[in-house]
């Protein structure tokens, strides 16, 4: 994958500490000005990682839709940070802006991982073999190779 094309534009810095056990607060660092309509690539990326870990307790659809939307390099980083929490008995809360995701216990965080495997988005669709018969009584049996045929030469007639 490589590394991060222009990174030194999405940096994070460590403003302040939460109160309880160990938290901390980011401000994304900028080095010019964005107009107010625009939302930074950064908010973007904070905003779909906290849609994804709101995905994984949620509905499988939720989850597939958010995950859908996700690079699957930051699914990678969000599955080796849950990981960790979980290796660790730990938990956590995410705000961002006015809305926030709690995990509010190990098995609910080890449920989200699991969740997040890397099987379900690898997983290959089944290829189906199409094939379409008709039986045209001036004509015939006709396969679907032949039908279409016979259609286009319709269409065109």
């Amino acid at each position: 994958m490589g590394p991060v094309p222009n990174r030194e534009q999405y940096q994070l810095l460590i403003t302040g500490s939460a109160l309880g056990s160990f938290g901390f607060e980011l401000e994304e660092y900028r080095s010019g000005q964005l107009p107010l309509e625009d939302v930074s690539p950064v908010a973007q990326a904070i905003e779909r990682t906290q849609n994804l870990l709101k995905s994984t307790l949620g509905t499988d659809e939720e989850l597939a839709d958010s995950a859908s939307d996700t690079d699957p390099r930051a699914l990678d980083k969000v599955r080796t940070f849950l990981q960790t929490l979980a290796e660790n008995e730990a938990v956590c809360t995410m705000q961002y802006q006015k809305s926030s995701v709690r995990f509010t216990d190990v098995g609910q965080m080890k449920n989200s991982l699991a969740r997040l495997s890397q099987e379900i988005f690898t997983r290959k669709r089944p290829s189906l073999k199409e094939s379409f018969k008709a039986f045209c009584p001036k004509v015939g049996l006709l396969n679907s190779a032949s039908l279409l045929a016979r259609m286009k030469f319709c269409a065109v007639k």
